[in-house]
């Protein structure tokens, strides 16, 4: 049967608050999942869309028909609504909500072609809200049980490289404490995004403490491998917040700042790359616990080379100008 819905007999009020009953159950669920229960995994980002999008639908088909134009249109509109009230509640900054919209978007769609699918196969409006009950509880028993069935997060990789004009003993003594980065951030880095400013080393060979500073705080790392001039490594044991939130608000607080993202160690590699150049390598060992991790990891991977590129930068920069 082909869906006729007639797009002109909907108001807009009643557009408004089909998406507002729909971004509800995304905020609601938000709290829920991240404040109460800290995951954040695939029933935050795929079942809860889904179902939102689904309610939206249904409310908005209660006493009229509508285009399949009508039913994208009220859960696309569901996912904006939830990001507004995001921000109005001081849920989540405004960067974290553009990076989330790649997913939540096309799940509240798709959940809105399923809440269309059940104003067309279930005429009983009594069903159609038991149907809409059942997604909830699907969408709990997954957040429940999600913890015990998700892999911990894998350990990712980020290395980055440059080749710098000057001898290696030379690259190593900046290496090991660059001075102060005092040009400004570009690029995704202005967004909020930690970024490193200065480094210091307490001490020298392993056993020693270098502090990298973020604007954010300091990562502290026990040097584990001193090669000098070759190879310098050292785990990370602590680790500032890896973002500023920007809101309405000011700076706010999300649960997703506190050990979803950790880097775990790194090291500094220095290789001859011909007469009068060395290859300065970066490299960086971190976990991210967002799920899907696959889109996750790679926002995350370009944003920790992004950092590395303004670490590697400066340290070329200020070995070659002396």
């Amino acid at each position: 049967m082909a869906i006729r819905f007639n797009k002109w007999s909907a108001s807009f009020m009643a557009l408004l608050i089909s998406a507002f009953g729909g971004g509800a159950v995304i905020s609601i669920g938000y709290v829920i999942s991240a404040h109460a229960m800290e995951a954040f995994g695939f029933s935050l980002f795929f079942t809860l869309p889904l179902l939102a999008g689904s309610v939206s639908t249904v409310l908005y088909s209660h006493g009229r028909e509508f285009t399949m134009r009508g039913v994208l249109g009220v859960s696309g509109l569901t996912a904006v609504m939830a990001s507004l009230l995001f921000l109005l509640g001081g849920l989540e900054g405004i960067v974290c909500i553009i990076m989330a919209l790649p997913i939540l978007l096309p799940m509240t769609m798709l959940g809105g072609l399923l809440g269309g699918a059940l104003v067309l196969w279930i005429r009983s409006r009594r069903t159609r809200r038991v149907a809409c009950i059942a997604l909830l509880a699907l969408w709990s028993m997954g957040l429940v049980a999600e913890p015990h069935l998700l892999p911990g997060p894998p350990m990712r990789t980020v290395k980055t490289s440059v080749l710098i004009q000057a001898d290696q003993q030379r690259v190593w003594d900046t290496v090991i404490a660059f001075p102060k980065i005092t040009a400004e951030p570009k690029g995704i880095l202005r967004s909020g995004i930690a970024y490193p400013i200065s480094a210091e080393l307490d001490g020298q060979g392993v056993g020693a403490i270098r502090r990298c500073s973020f604007n954010t705080g300091d990562f502290v790392e026990p040097i584990t491998v001193w090669d000098e001039p070759h190879l310098l490594a050292f785990d990370v044991t602590e680790n500032p917040l890896p973002m500023q939130e920007w809101s309405f608000y000011g700076p706010i607080d999300t649960p997703h700042l506190h050990g979803i993202f950790v880097s775990h160690r790194g090291q500094f590699r220095l290789k001859s790359a011909g007469p009068g150049w060395v290859e300065l390598e970066g490299t960086t060992w971190y976990t991210q616990d967002l799920w899907p991790n696959v889109y996750w990891g790679f926002l995350s991977d370009r944003i920790i080379h992004k950092i590395h590129l303004r670490v590697l930068n400066h340290i070329k920069a200020a070995v070659e100008d002396q």
